[in-house]
């Protein structure tokens, strides 16, 4: 991953709210606790929006969701909790996203991702991601986060194909078109 993304790049008020609280936490307690990250303005701005994934199981394909918004069970037209990656997401997707998620999980550095989500509908959409790392572990674990906290753009859900019924879709595909990785602006 050769791309960066700042502070200043997120055009979303949810992702740019949770990163900037994000590097607040991680400037004072590099550990990045979940109970810090989650308490007050983040858990509002990513309450509808985000996904908490547990990362112990040692495998990104095997992390299990621990929460998600309303809004993204509505997309996914289940309740995730519980699920692993490997068994919510079309295979296309978790193949796309191992290394991205092992990038993140692993240097414990944030990171921006847009997808083209394609739909059984025929339709097309593109999700923009920011994914935090969260609680870093003590030297020698599978990853140095327990946890990847993803927060979805809402807005940058653009149906580029044909355009649904507003109704739950099927997800057949998800074909990664960039991941970033963020820089701080001192760096």
């Amino acid at each position: 991953m050769h791309d960066v993304f700042r502070l200043d790049d997120l055009t979303n008020d949810a992702q740019h709210m949770a990163l900037a609280h994000w590097l607040c936490i991680a400037r004072q307690d590099a550990s990045v606790p979940l109970s810090r990250v989650m308490a007050g303005g983040l858990a509002l701005a990513c309450r509808d929006h985000g996904v908490l994934l547990d990362m112990s199981a040692g495998a990104v394909r095997e992390a299990r969701v621990v929460s998600a918004g309303p809004s993204v069970t509505q997309a996914l037209g289940i309740d995730p909790v519980g699920m692993s990656l490997s068994a919510l997401m079309p295979a296309s997707y978790v193949a796309d996203l191992i290394p991205a998620y092992a990038f993140c999980a692993g240097s414990f550095r944030p990171l921006s991702c847009l997808d083209e989500v394609t739909y059984a509908d025929g339709a097309r959409m593109l999700v923009r991601r920011l994914v935090l790392p969260l609680e870093r572990q003590q030297p020698g674990g599978a990853f140095a986060a327990r946890y990847l906290l993803m927060i979805y753009d809402p807005t940058a859900g653009e149906e580029m194909g044909k355009v649904g019924s507003g109704i739950c879709r099927t997800m057949i595909g998800t074909r990664s078109l960039g991941a970033a990785v963020f820089r701080d602006r001192s760096g």
